[in-house]
């Protein structure tokens, strides 16, 4: 028995338009209202510049302060030699013992 395609029927190709057609409205409503809605997007909008704003106001610089003054991070000590200075390293041919051994 051959796989024979159905037909989609009337109210249900109706209904599935009806959908289609709402989604896209209310979709170029969106894109309307925010890109070509005039004076209430954030871009136009005029802020006042006497008024003080996040960024003029004083950095607090205070702040962990309390967290470096405890002893028990000023009791911590320096383990090794620093900096940290490259030395020679690696072989020349790093395969060398993976080849002895698999013969």
């Amino acid at each position: 028995m051959a796989l024979v395609q159905k037909r989609m029927s009337s109210k249900r190709l109706t209904i599935l338009t009806v959908v289609l057609v709402v989604f896209f409205a209310i979709s170029l409503i969106l894109v309307i209202q925010n890109y070509w809605g005039g004076s209430s997007s954030v871009i136009n909008t005029v802020t006042n510049t006497n008024t003080a704003v996040q960024k003029d106001l004083p950095i607090i610089t205070d702040l962990g302060k309390e967290v470096l003054d405890d002893s028990r991070l000023k009791d911590l000590t320096v383990h090794g030699d620093f900096p940290i200075l490259p030395g020679v390293i690696g072989r020349t041919n790093p395969f060398v013992e993976a080849l002895e051994s698999a013969e």
